[in-house]
């Protein structure tokens, strides 16, 4: 029982990472709504500045993805993403190519880096670690080695999260030496996303221990059950046997 546990909060939390990765970076709405940061640029209810700024194409917010830029109106959502790659490091023009112009070149290999050694390798070992738990039928040395990848990729996960409010620390503190009181910092679903599979994978990490731990005396337990009953010769008296 407690294999088919570790298994589930695996694959939950596979799912919620690979949802966190492809936010921003897909054409279905769904995914358009999960980002790591979204900054609002035009907060306001009158009707004549939101016609003006979308006339003059200035977006009412902008999200960050794990590899694109959206930009967005507050009437008709997301219009427009900028193309997936690695260090945001791209030539757009508008208003996401400004933005992107000011990464300087050593943050623009930093966020690479960050992104090919923490962001998708653990996405990749938590789906590795859920495939070979399912395929090698919860034995004990699948287990043990379903463990080890789900530790680390739980690992791997909470040093994405804590990268993710580190960047989001640093976009709000951007935005603040602004001093424009209409430019607003939030932190977006894809970082809670996150949490939540560091969360599953350290509670499926146990688990796999526990099946590993509990999994010597269950195999005992099958071999005795079902080994045939071999009927021991009976003795006569002096100890010779009865043929």
């Amino acid at each position: 029982m407690i294999d088919f546990l570790a298994a589930f909060l695996n694959f939950a939390a596979f799912i919620l990472g690979l949802f966190a990765l492809l936010g921003d970076i897909s054409n279905i709405n769904f995914f358009k709504d999960i980002y790591y940061t979204r900054v609002n640029l035009v907060e306001t209810t009158n009707s004549f500045v939101t016609a003006i700024t979308g006339a003059v194409g200035v977006p009412d917010y902008l999200t960050f993805g794990a590899f694109s830029i959206c930009e967005g109106h507050n009437s008709g959502g997301i219009y427009y993403c900028s193309p997936a790659k690695f260090g945001f490091n791209y030539a757009l023009p508008g208003l996401t190519g400004d933005l992107e112009s000011l990464i300087p070149s050593g943050a623009h290999s930093a966020i690479t880096k960050v992104q090919a050694a923490l962001f998708i390798p653990a996405v990749v070992l938590t789906f590795l670690a859920f495939l070979i738990a399912l395929f090698g039928h919860f034995k004990r040395p699948v287990s043990l080695c379903a463990s080890f990848l789900t530790f680390v990729a739980f690992i791997l996960t909470l040093a994405t999260f804590v990268v993710e409010i580190i960047a989001n620390k640093e976009v709000k503190s951007a935005v603040n030496d602004l001093h424009i009181s209409t430019i607003q910092v939030a932190i977006g679903p894809a970082v809670w996303m996150t949490l939540g599979s560091a969360i599953a994978l350290f509670l499926a990490t146990c688990a796999y221990f526990l099946a590993c731990v509990c999994g010597v005396g269950r195999s005992r337990r099958h071999r005795v059950r079902n080994e045939p009953d071999i009927e021991k010769p009976r003795r006569r008296w002096f100890g010779r046997n009865r043929y």
